[in-house]
């Protein structure tokens, strides 16, 4: 079991780490031109709450590191229960390491059939979003136990998601997870 003992800090963009840690702001309910992927990724979350977190309360941390070219070389979901605690929900390598295989994996036991399809087609179509962070950055997207309104605003969100979302979605399965079961064992 995977778990980090930290304490999270907010730091201002440009602060001492040069790290950007956030909430992301409400929809607004209007018609949805241009959805900035941290708001994607908030809403995946928040989809997929009780699949990650029941029945338990806490905080989920959606953390990403940018390219040069602003897309996402890594996304990793992490779930707090307990303040200062943090388990790996699942993690997605676009720039694997050489001992790491590209894809989404899930750890510590976690499972979400609603997020994995999401993720991964967002990952596979991030050049479709509008960049939220700068070139070369970790962002850090907090996301609290949802109300009915904001489970409401998310499943909205994804009405309005484009078709190339369906395709991706209906077919989803983790990627490379066998090679990911074999080499953890």
């Amino acid at each position: 079991m995977t778990t980090a003992n930290c304490a999270f800090q907010t730091y201002p963009p440009g602060g001492p780490l040069g790290n950007q840690a956030h909430s992301v702001p409400p929809a607004t309910g209007s018609i949805i031109d241009e959805v900035p992927i941290d708001r994607i990724l908030e809403c995946a979350v928040i989809l997929s709450w009780r699949e990650i977190m029941p029945p338990r309360a806490g905080l989920i941390y959606v953390e990403y590191g940018t390219r040069t070219d602003r897309s996402i070389a890594y996304l990793k979901i992490w779930s707090c229960i307990r303040r200062g605690y943090w388990d790996l929900v699942c993690e997605y390598l676009a720039d694997p390491g050489p001992f790491d295989i590209a894809g989404l994996s899930f750890s510590n036991g976690y499972s979400s059939p609603t997020i994995a399809p999401i993720l991964m087609a967002v990952m596979r179509n991030q050049g479709l979003f509008p960049k939220s962070a700068e070139a070369g950055k970790q962002v850090v997207i907090q996301v609290y136990p949802p109300n009915a309104k904001s489970t409401l605003r998310a499943e909205l969100l994804r009405t309005l998601w484009p078709s190339w979302t369906q395709g991706d979605m209906a077919s989803a399965q983790p990627e490379n997870a066998d090679k990911r079961m074999k080499a953890a064992s």
